[in-house]
């Protein structure tokens, strides 16, 4: 059985099956990613193409167990000490966009067919939840990190094939920043999540 092979630049989201996993009693870690790794699996199984409308409503079940904010902030914190307030929000502004488009882009392309899910480890405010998605004859190691503030549990980083995804994104943006200037980044940046969403649309195509 081979693993599956990912860009590990933006491998962020191509392994973020997620939904919308909470009901009025909060769920356990293990309870919200099974609900809704689930819940984004039977999207693609019901549509041929993903459309707009469906696009955003799988963004929105992303954003709904994902703390964004604080994924942005704990990759890009170590540079925007060295940034303007202004170059620093713009900064997070477009590396949210990234995730979000990598997501969409990679999910697509490589849902899983089902998950195993091996651990659920919770240590106050703090779980890991242990998983291996398996896609046809392929599959990958998948840890999720997740946290509990305001009454939820949300993820806050990605483990795959033992990747730390803000620890290689933050290796990633070292090099980038000592080759590059400010704008220079941001420029390369843009470019990438053009391509990801040119991508997203001949895929699509492809599909229809």
């Amino acid at each position: 059985m081979a693993r599956f092979s990912f860009n590990r630049l933006f491998t962020w989201g191509v392994l973020i099956s997620l939904g919308t996993a909470f009901s009025l009693s909060p769920q356990s870690p293990l309870e919200i990613i099974k609900t809704s790794n689930q819940q984004v699996l039977e999207i693609y199984n019901a549509n041929e193409k993903i459309d707009h409308a469906l696009k955003n409503e799988i963004i929105q079940i992303i954003e709904s167990v994902t703390d964004l904010d604080e994924i942005s902030n704990r990759t890009t914190s170590s540079f925007c000490c060295n940034l303007s307030s202004e170059q620093c929000a713009e900064f997070n502004q477009v590396f949210k966009q990234l995730l979000r488009a990598s997501s969409m882009s990679k999910v697509g392309r490589y849902r899983a067919d089902r998950f195993e899910y091996l651990e659920e480890k919770i240590e106050g405010n703090k779980a890991l939840v242990k998983t291996t998605a398996y896609y046809e004859d392929e599959y990958l190691t998948l840890d999720y990190l997740l946290e509990y503030k305001n009454n939820k549990w949300k993820i806050i980083n990605y483990v795959t094939d033992d990747v730390d995804t803000i620890r290689n994104y933050r290796k990633q943006f070292i090099r980038l920043f000592a080759k590059y200037t400010f704008s220079e980044v941001i420029a390369r940046l843009n470019k990438k999540l053009l391509s990801l969403e040119e991508e997203e649309n001949t895929l699509n195509l492809d599909n229809s």
